[in-house]
């Protein structure tokens, strides 16, 4: 991730927290769009699905309600998004972390 792309993130996730915290309102987190990379050179849209358990778990930590994402089989063989869907075979692993995530976490902060 780029410099740019660094504060772009970290401003998004402390807005999250704000909006939350200030006008009560519910967010979820698209974790798999989100690292969507339109506009390739090939014409077909890219994606970095190594991430997406990094922005799930930042997303539950600034306090998200929810979390969005595409999985598949076979993402190379999917329809439409394959390059930025998380593989159904990470799905179990990756719901279970975020879940104990939102747990602990639930045990500590405060909602509103």
């Amino acid at each position: 991730i780029g410099s740019k792309s660094y504060i772009v993130f970290s401003f998004l996730m402390i807005l999250i927290q704000i909006f939350e915290e200030s006008l009560h309102l519910v967010f979820h987190l698209d974790a798999t769009h989100s690292l969507q990379q339109p506009n390739q050179n090939n014409g077909v849209t890219g994606g970095n699905p190594e991430m997406i358990e990094t922005i799930a778990k930042a997303g539950i930590a600034v306090g998200v309600d929810g979390i969005f994402l595409e999985t598949h089989p076979n993402p190379n063989n999917a329809k439409s998004d394959g390059a930025n869907m998380l593989k159904l075979s990470k799905l179990e692993d990756l719901l279970l972390k975020i879940s104990a995530l939102k747990k602990a976490l639930n045990t500590t902060q405060k909602k509103y």
